[in-house]
């Protein structure tokens, strides 16, 4: 794709490749797909407020371009379970790290897991993003 070639966006405006972060990025089109997929899955699994804190941290390290962040941010739906204060399973939270991983190409997925979770703290969570008390 030449750098100036014009991409449509979802507001059905034309944009050149280097004013589109996206394109920025150099993310091919599967990959977006596939990271699009997770944002909307993960936020169902864990919670929106916590997808949001996986993308805030993977960016503040470095394991994320700011511009696909700010994407893929645009992405999560607003909209939590029944249920925003019900736990969040342990094994779930794992299971997106580690696919967020190898989206990412990351070859390093425990430390890219490690790093999240200490960042993010030990303490259990609740798919509204707090911590439970239980």
């Amino acid at each position: 794709m030449r750098q100036d070639a014009e991409v449509s966006n979802p507001r059905g405006t034309n944009q050149t490749a280097t004013q589109n972060p996206i394109c920025r990025s150099n993310i091919e089109l599967s990959t977006l797909a596939n990271l699009s997929d997770w944002v909307v899955a993960t936020s169902g699994d864990i919670g929106p407020q916590n997808t949001q804190m996986i993308l805030d941290i993977s960016g503040t390290v470095g394991h994320m371009p700011a511009d696909l962040k700010t994407a893929l941010e645009k992405m999560i739906p607003r909209e939590v379970s029944a249920n925003p204060e019900e736990a969040i399973n342990t094994k779930a939270y794992l299971k997106a790290l580690n696919s967020l991983a190898a989206l990412l190409g990351r070859t390093d997925a425990t430390s890219f897991i490690m790093l999240q979770m200490v960042s993010r703290g030990l303490n259990p969570m609740t798919k509204s993003g707090g911590n439970w008390n239980g």
